[in-house]
């Protein structure tokens, strides 16, 4: 039986530099050999991982400490101002281990866009990822290119991005117009399925030929 302390979630809000309040909830002794990070998918919450957090702080004599917390616009944690995308929620994922997980070695997981998150982190933060990540959980993610960013971005490709940003925005004030398009292009058609792939996890992977190894 753990101790009481370490049942239950601790409550903290990490703020972000563009306004964002990020709700974390956090489980486990504080001095836990590892601490595993864990980070929902689009249109979930944190509670996706509670049953995992309360495992992992039960474990008798292995304890682990979870840190989880409600993505930027998903459960208790607000919007913020900067546009989503991989870059964002892997910003918000260090400032998250910043505040919540600042030393000790740490375990990211990361569930569809979670997963985008924890790529995104170890792309902009390769030294953390070498000195501080003992492992990684990818699950139901894309592993495709991660966007661009900065002024080196293709002009086509910043375009591009701004477009569907404004489409999305334009269907969440039509529902009206939603609801008639889910009519004409059903989740089961083959094209409904094209673009969510697209849309929600990024380009195609992109393929590497390895040559063989010397012998």
């Amino acid at each position: 039986m753990p101790p009481l302390r370490n049942a239950v979630d601790r409550a903290r809000i990490v703020q972000t530099p563009d306004g964002a309040e990020l709700q974390v909830h956090i489980r486990g002794p504080a001095d836990a050999p590892v601490t595993a990070v864990l980070a929902h998918g689009w249109a979930l919450a944190s509670d996706t991982w509670r049953p995992q957090a309360a495992r992992l702080a039960a474990e008798p004599g292995v304890a682990v400490r979870t840190v989880r917390w409600d993505q930027r616009g998903h459960g208790g944690s607000t919007l913020g101002s900067r546009p989503l995308g991989s870059a964002v929620l892997g910003d918000d994922l260090m400032r998250v281990l910043e505040h919540c997980a600042p030393e000790g070695p740490v375990v990211l997981g990361g569930h569809s866009t979670g997963g985008r998150a924890v790529i995104a982190l170890a792309a902009a933060h390769p030294g953390f990822t070498a000195d501080r990540v003992s492992g990684v959980l990818l699950a139901a993610t894309g592993a495709g290119r991660l966007e661009a960013t900065g002024p080196g971005r293709p002009l086509g490709a910043r375009a591009g991005a701004a477009a569907r940003r404004c489409a999305m925005r334009a269907l969440g004030l039509a529902p009206g117009a939603v609801d008639r398009l889910r009519l004409l292009l059903p989740p089961h058609a083959g094209a409904f399925r094209a673009a969510v792939r697209r849309t929600a996890f990024g380009p195609p992977p992109i393929r590497c030929t390895c040559g063989s190894a010397p012998s």
